[in-house]
């Protein structure tokens, strides 16, 4: 059995209302299924704080502070920042770095994913420098997704098309 985990990341966070981040003109969610220990029934994902543990890598950089304390207030879990720049010390609250090149491949990815033992991945992708890694995250999630494993990625597909600008507007173009 799984339950629901939504993030919410908003313009409340104190990293945006310090001014550590940037524009938050909007609430962004962020929806995860998690498993569900045995024997909690019924009960919410806050009353299983302290049986549910599991280890989360978020991919890049980008915005990875709400993304941080969001996961953080929510449950319980050792946040590895998977990125080509340690934002750890940045972001706090236990967060530990694994370096991934910018132009990392997907053996790579499936390296770091297997050798930290991730439970789930979420990406947290700079759209100027780090938008190439879509398809890779994709294809990777896909070969490393199973029972236990949870990945917040878009489909190798779509991502393959959401990087192609020139693919993109010809099918845009041919939608209408």
């Amino acid at each position: 059995m799984e339950t629901l985990l939504r993030l919410s990341l908003s313009a409340s966070d104190e990293s945006v209302r310090s001014g550590a981040v940037g524009d938050a003109t909007k609430q962004d969610h962020l929806n995860v299924m998690l498993p569900r220990p045995k024997g909690l029934g019924r009960a919410p994902v806050r009353s299983c704080r302290a049986e549910l543990r599991m280890k989360i890598a978020i991919i890049g950089k980008h915005r990875a502070e709400r993304l941080v304390s969001a996961v953080a207030g929510r449950c319980q879990a050792e946040i590895v920042l998977c990125g080509p720049i340690d934002v750890s010390s940045y972001v706090g609250l236990g967060t530990r770095y694994r370096h991934l090149a910018l132009d990392a491949d997907e053996a790579a990815l499936l390296s770091a994913l297997e050798d930290e033992q991730i439970d789930v991945v979420i990406p947290s992708l700079n759209p100027l420098d780090q938008e190439q890694t879509l398809p890779i995250l994709a294809a990777a999630c896909l070969r490393w997704s199973g029972p236990g494993r949870h990945a917040v990625v878009h489909s190798p597909a779509f991502a393959d098309l959401a990087t192609d600008k020139v693919y993109f507007h010809r099918i845009a173009v041919s939608r209408g």
